[in-house]
């Protein structure tokens, strides 16, 4: 897994009103070879960022998805799964969802919302996530609230964030002196036995300088944290509409530096 500090304040316009909105995009939790019991073909696995308070400089993680071309669309609802913790506040409160287009680099990256409602849930056998300690940790669906207008055709990125967490109280004691986000849930695409729209193995971080965005660019975990590659996974609810996209996004973002960890 891996963490980022973050504190947002920013601001996202754009226009477009759903009704009627529906699944537009399906990168779900996996279904098959769930946790330690697939050994070597497991699916399903976490990732956060981690830093220390010293550090300067941090990082977002985040994946892709392109919606069909042809016309516009009004994303209204944007789902992703976090892992961990008694309630989905542990790791990060409020977290945060950044996103735009992948044409703009890092100067189309902005905040979309802080706006969200969680529910814990389990895989489609009703089991929870199993962390590399071999103890099984709760699963929190996430579902921000936005009003996203994007292009189809169009690759957008998507970042989660979450607010400083302390870590006084020594959830992992190893890690003293350093805070904890979300932990991102992401799956392999070839054994996940799940619909993986868009699915290319391959990840996404935002990288801060203070309160500046300085970057972003693409990773994978295959070899670096993991012995496979994965993706980021999400659903995206709306709907298409007339009319040119236009999302106008200012960011101010604060981070520390971040190092990966997977649960």
């Amino acid at each position: 897994m891996k963490l980022a500090r973050i504190a947002f304040l920013s601001l996202l316009a754009c226009a477009g009103t759903v009704a009627n909105a529906g699944l537009l995009y399906d990168r779900g939790l996996p279904e098959d070879n769930l946790n330690n019991a697939a050994g070597a073909n497991r699916s399903n696995v976490a990732w956060a960022t981690y830093w220390n308070y010293n550090d300067t400089s941090s990082y977002m993680y985040g994946d892709d998805f392109t919606l069909n071309a042809g016309t516009n669309y009004d994303v209204s609802k944007v789902k992703m799964w976090v892992v961990g913790g008694a309630d989905a506040a542990f790791y990060g409160n409020p977290m945060s969802l950044w996103g735009g287009s992948l044409a703009n680099g890092a100067a189309g990256v902005g905040f979309l919302s802080s706006t969200y409602t969680t529910k814990e849930v389990g895989y489609i056998d009703s089991s929870l996530y199993q962390g590399s300690s071999g103890s099984y940790i709760k699963i929190w669906e996430v579902e921000f609230d936005t009003n996203w207008l994007v292009a189809g055709g169009d690759t957008q990125l998507f970042f989660l964030g979450g607010q400083v967490v302390n870590n006084n109280g020594l959830v992992y004691p190893d890690y003293e002196g350093y805070v904890f986000t979300p932990f991102l849930h992401a799956s392999n695409k070839s054994l996940s036995g799940s619909t993986m729209q868009g699915a290319d193995d391959t990840m996404y971080w935002a990288g801060f300088e203070g309160k500046n965005l300085s970057g972003i660019g693409t990773w994978s975990s295959l070899g670096d944290g993991w012995d496979k590659a994965s993706d980021f996974n999400i659903q995206v609810t709306g709907e298409a509409v007339p009319g040119p996209a236009a999302v106008l996004p200012f960011a101010v973002g604060l981070l520390a530096a971040a190092k990966r960890r997977r649960k």
